[in-house]
């Protein structure tokens, strides 16, 4: 992770980071009803990729970014994901 920050570490923060995050068992479910996989998705990854995003979130909270993390399962709707996501960034506009 400190590899990447420092090939990254002098472009602006951003004032809000989105992270969507579906559940190994859930992408695994989405996965299987594509037709082409990617590579990394050939591997099936999913387990490690969350855990790696997880651990983004956790870095990228202590290096000072606001990050918003919602779970993409489909347990929440859509709509609803989509509010949570407009109601932070209207935070960031000025009235």
């Amino acid at each position: 992770m400190e590899f990447i920050w420092s090939l990254n570490n002098q472009f602006r923060i951003p004032d809000l980071t989105v992270i969507l995050i579906a559940s190994p068992e859930t992408l695994i479910y989405r996965l299987s009803s594509r037709h082409e996989l990617s590579r990394f998705e050939k591997e099936q990854l999913s387990v490690r990729e969350v855990e790696l995003y997880l651990n983004a979130i956790e870095f990228l909270r202590i290096k000072g970014f606001n990050v918003l993390f919602t779970e993409n399962n489909g347990k929440t709707s859509i709509d609803r994901v989509t509010t949570l996501i407009i109601e932070e960034i209207l935070k960031y506009i000025p009235h």
